[in-house]
């Protein structure tokens, strides 16, 4: 059996319900469509979805609107989208049951709210866990709004799934959308700020259980891991892990990695930097294509591991938590 946690689909029910309520949510909208461009696989065509994965050996996805899709400041309009959009997934996945299920989006924006659409949601569809964008419109992930979301997580037993969104200016330098660098170098700097952000900001000291799994193997982090040996902690530092009782490491090993790159020494690294018991099966398809999609499986079983820690790349690593 193999899990990938790592997958996307804005089902063109959900789009329309965007254009037609008009507004800021048709600009919305009008951003997912642009993401889909020619691609079918965005909006639908689940049934060629489903040849592909089973020409890369994949079992089953967990489907996810990425959340910066459904956020706006409004609260009640951000309820409205997000319950829409776990909707529309919960469709699919109960059209096609045993090969979806769905990582359901929450108005974080007001915690009232967002609890309310985490119990629908799961009592409801299913949903196997959430996805949160390494930011809240601004607000960073150790924001006290999202204390109560993690508890309810925690007591649910339900993993949180980071999932990059633009990095908020001025943060970054003008002109970073120039030349398509910002999903090629800020997202995987977006995935390890905002893990830090949840282990030094103490969530994961406050909320020992919570489930955490972070995109693209980490981001930055496999390749930077000695800097935030040496740097964070330091006196003086803003960002350090003074007050924390544990050292980083010991709050990177409650966390899962994703599996998604092209470039298996990225896997290798991430492999030895984690453990092969730390990652996961993860695409990003459809923003990785079929071939890649399947090209992620073989570069996994491809890895210098034995073929119990393959299983649990593919699988058992997340058995607890995704049942």
């Amino acid at each position: 059996m193999s899990l990938d946690v790592h997958a996307h689909l804005y089902p063109k029910s959900y789009c329309d319900f965007l254009e037609n309520k008009g507004g800021q949510s048709k600009v919305m909208a009008a951003r997912v469509y642009g993401l889909a461009g020619n691609n079918p696989f965005f909006t639908g065509a689940i049934e060629a979805r489903l040849e592909l994965m089973d020409a890369a050996g994949i079992d089953r996805q967990v489907l996810s609107i990425p959340n910066q899709n459904i956020l706006v400041e409004d609260p009640a309009t951000c309820a409205s989208h997000a319950a829409a959009a776990n909707n529309e997934l919960a469709a699919v996945c109960q059209r096609y049951p045993g090969r979806f299920t769905l990582f359901a989006s929450l108005p974080l924006i007001n915690a009232e709210k967002a609890l309310q659409e985490l119990r629908r949601s799961r009592e409801t569809h299913g949903a196997v866990g959430i996805i949160v964008p390494t930011h809240v419109l601004g607000r960073p992930l150790d924001w006290d709004g999202m204390e109560p979301v993690y508890a309810a997580l925690e007591d649910m037993e339900l993993p949180v799934f980071l999932h990059p969104a633009d990095p908020v200016c001025p943060a970054a330098p003008a002109g970073f959308k120039n030349f398509g660098l910002t999903p090629a170098i800020y997202y995987p700097t977006e995935d390890a700020h905002a893990l830090m952000r949840i282990v030094y900001g103490g969530v994961l000291e406050r909320h020992p259980r919570l489930r955490v799994i972070c995109p693209h193997l980490g981001g930055v982090i496999p390749f930077i891991l000695w800097r935030l040996h040496g740097h964070p902690g330091k006196p003086g530092s803003e960002a350090g892990e003074a007050g924390l009782p544990h050292p980083l490491d010991y709050y990177l090993d409650k966390v899962r990695f994703d599996s998604v790159t092209l470039h298996p020494p990225a896997m290798r690294c991430a492999c030895e930097t984690f453990g092969p018991d730390h990652l996961v099966l993860g695409t990003d398809f459809p923003f990785v294509d079929g071939p890649g999609m399947k090209r992620i499986h073989q570069i996994i079983d491809e890895l210098p591991i034995g073929p119990g820690d393959r299983e649990g790349i593919l699988e058992k690593n997340l058995r607890a938590w995704i049942p």
